[in-house]
């Protein structure tokens, strides 16, 4: 734990100090670039050879791999149903059953037949916002 705080309270000039020591040369000065990619076995012009896979292995052995997997997309349908979960569009959907109910229920006979287009307009609504912002936060995931 003492070597942890002692890197952490280490001023700027000491991180220098210590690249200058343990690299060589002096990091400011083409000499102290040249000595870095020295140590690091790389050409300046060219970089690393593609075609050596040991090397690659070797590099991975001795400094990791920096390989990151790709980010699992969250699928649609969880942005949908999260969607529906908005406090305003649950009120929605129980007004648009209750219209329906109400409409059917006291409709007469000749106007029965339209009586639920109100409940079911408000169904269409719901459901379009819901696709909407659900495709909006959907294309931003991926």
């Amino acid at each position: 734990m003492e070597a942890v705080n002692k890197y952490k309270s280490r001023t700027f000039d000491e991180d220098l100090e210590y690249v200058r020591n343990t690299l060589g040369g002096t990091l400011i000065s083409s000499l102290g670039i040249e000595s870095i990619l020295e140590k690091l076995k790389v050409d300046p012009k060219v970089g690393l050879d593609e075609k050596d896979v040991a090397d690659f292995k070797r590099r991975d052995d001795q400094f990791g791999s920096n390989f990151k997997p790709p980010p699992e997309v969250t699928p649609y349908y969880k942005f949908f149903f999260g969607a529906l979960e908005d406090f305003m569009l649950k009120i929605l959907l129980g007004c648009a059953c209750l219209s329906i109910v109400i409409d059917m229920s006291l409709a007469d006979d000749e106007h029965r037949r339209t009586a639920w287009i109100e409940g079911f307009a408000i169904f269409v609504a719901v459901l379009v916002v819901s696709l909407v912002g659900s495709y909006n936060d959907w294309s931003k995931d991926v």
